[in-house]
């Protein structure tokens, strides 16, 4: 049997339970004192039902009580027509019953999902349309993303908790063998300071370029991983090869570069050494062997992503499918905005993007690391020492960001002073829910490594 035309079909509504949260809202069942789910007249299918949506939220406003005769003065105040059977609606409104206000927020909750619905409808319909647009199919594709991104937004219930009710949350919380850690790095010095990577929130590492972000990126991750952490990377920049081939090099101490290259036990240019090459390519063997022993707790992708909508594609199969906690991401400024801020300049574009993806660990209740780059300034001071305003294109991501680390290799700057060779520092500039503070680390450059000192 063929389906219905769109054209000829209702959109979904459900006018009995907009009657309900309408009725639970007068004041003699004080439903709008405990109306917890966040609706809104855009939300109701009939129109006279918004109507009068509004003209409850205009009379509470104004401090007058919500009962049909004030309701029929306001709608009159602001131009509504009210004939004799709007008024007796009114009064039918008022005398339904509905004893609880959980019925209100239970009706809202359907009103809301019903809204929801029309919504994807019309996203489906935008969609059809972009089809028969001209434009780059890649584009297009981002576009509707990026729709049904917006579409699939959740609204958190409104509610207001009194000190008790917090109290007993944090008891629960203690009390709850399956509360949800965090992330720890492995790494002592540095979980001292930051305890650990949270769910729900951002962390930014951001440095200059040549600085070793990716490889402190990988060595934490690999950290993870052999805590039995199940984690994620999104690679805007390096392949996965070539991210694999870094892992396995600083695992077994074997140079990176060869192991890209499959050209072992090169000991001078053109010239080998076969003990050499036979020790090297053992170790990037069992390297290999050590790799996929993380199995599907580890996820990577490298593939093409423009923004935010495109990652969250990403973020939500990692999280299905690997049950990711930790996802990093290989960098900032490799994204661009979405349509909101495209044509506003660099700094809206970030903006929206440091907001995205806030949101989106919270969302998918996972903590998410960017790596990001740092602007010039840093190369104009005298100690080369990062600040987090040194963050390129905006300062939202320093609001954002709950937990900001700066790294720094003074070796970078100062080659010939052998005190400083291989000496990473970790400025932990801000964190939300903890102290700050500095991390030693040690970098070996051969194999892209980092490790606490």
């Amino acid at each position: 049997m063929r389906p219905e035309p769109l054209i000829s079909r209702t959109p979904p509504n459900n006018q009995e339970a907009e009657r309900a949260v309408l009725a639970g809202l007068f004041d003699q069942f004080r439903g709008m004192d405990t109306l917890e789910v966040p609706i809104t007249p855009a939300d109701f299918y009939s129109v006279w039902h918004a109507t009068i949506f509004e003209s409850m939220l205009s009379l509470r406003e104004r401090k007058i009580p919500i009962e049909h005769i004030a309701l029929k003065n306001d709608l009159v105040r602001r131009g509504v027509a009210v004939d004799t059977e709007r008024v007796m609606n009114l009064l039918t409104l008022e005398n339904d019953t509905v004893p609880t206000a959980a019925n209100v927020n239970y009706y809202s909750r359907v009103v809301i999902a019903m809204k929801r619905k029309r919504v994807l409808i019309e996203t489906g319909a935008r969609i059809l349309e972009l089809g028969f647009t001209n434009g780059k199919v890649k584009e297009l594709y981002s576009k509707a993303s990026e729709l049904l991104f917006t579409a699939s937004q959740d609204r958190s219930a409104q509610k207001i908790v009194d000190g008790a009710g917090m109290a007993k949350e944090v008891w629960d919380h203690l009390n709850n063998p399956n509360r949800e850690p965090g992330v720890v790095s492995g790494w002592f010095a540095l979980d001292q300071v930051i305890q650990c990577f949270r769910p729900g929130e951002m962390s930014v590492l951001a440095a200059r370029p040549s600085m070793g972000k990716s490889a402190l990126m990988n060595s934490l991750l690999v950290a993870m991983l052999k805590r039995g952490e199940r984690v994620g990377c999104c690679s805007l920049e390096m392949d996965r090869l070539q991210l694999a081939c870094n892992a396995i090099g600083a695992q077994v101490g074997v140079d990176t570069t060869r192991i890209r290259r499959g050209v072992f036990g090169e000991v001078e240019p053109g010239r080998f050494d076969d003990a050499v090459a036979k020790r090297e390519t053992s170790l990037t063997i069992d390297g290999v062997e050590w790799l996929a022993e993380f199995g599907d707790r580890l996820a990577i992708f490298d593939g093409e992503a423009y923004n935010v909508t495109d990652l969250s594609r990403v973020l939500e199969r990692m999280v299905t499918q690997n049950q990711v906690r930790f996802v990093a991401i290989d960098y900032m400024q490799l994204l661009d905005g979405g349509d909101v801020s495209r044509g506003l300049g660099r700094y809206a574009e970030v903006t929206e993007i440091s907001k995205g993806l806030k949101r989106l660990a919270k969302r998918l209740k996972i903590h998410v690391m960017v790596l990001a780059q740092l602007n010039r300034k840093v190369e104009e001071r005298r100690d080369k020492k990062p600040i987090m305003a040194d963050l390129r294109d905006s300062g939202q991501v320093e609001q954002d960001a709950d937990v900001i680390m700066l790294l720094h290799r003074p070796e970078y700057y100062w080659p010939d002073k052998e005190d400083l060779a291989g000496l990473g520092i970790l400025n932990v500039a801000k964190n939300r829910n903890g102290p700050t503070g500095v991390v030693r680390l040690a970098f070996t450059k051969r194999f892209t490594r980092f490790e606490p000192e």
